[in-house]
């Protein structure tokens, strides 16, 4: 998606991302909660090898663009602020 992006127009410079998920809370109602948010510019993406995808850990692409990934002791992924 972050390719399909920076192809639509040379004009975009950067664009932000964000991962989420769905989960029961306390009151068993479906919410959706952002467990990663990055933004990445033209020239950083540019640098990621698409022809070698296979290769690429999603997780560890997403913090070398600055994402925070947290887990709590049971391996839950912990929320983080989205973007406005």
């Amino acid at each position: 998606m972050i390719g399909h992006n920076f192809s639509v127009s040379s004009d975009i410079r950067s664009v932000a991302v964000s991962a989420h998920t769905q989960r029961c809370g306390s009151t068993g109602q479906l919410a959706d909660e952002y467990v990663a948010v990055a933004e990445i510019d033209r020239d950083s993406w540019n640098q990621v090898d698409c022809a070698n995808i296979r290769a690429i850990d999603p997780a560890e692409l997403l913090r070398r663009f600055g994402a925070k990934l947290e887990a709590d002791p049971r391996g839950m992924l912990k929320v983080q602020q989205r973007f406005d």
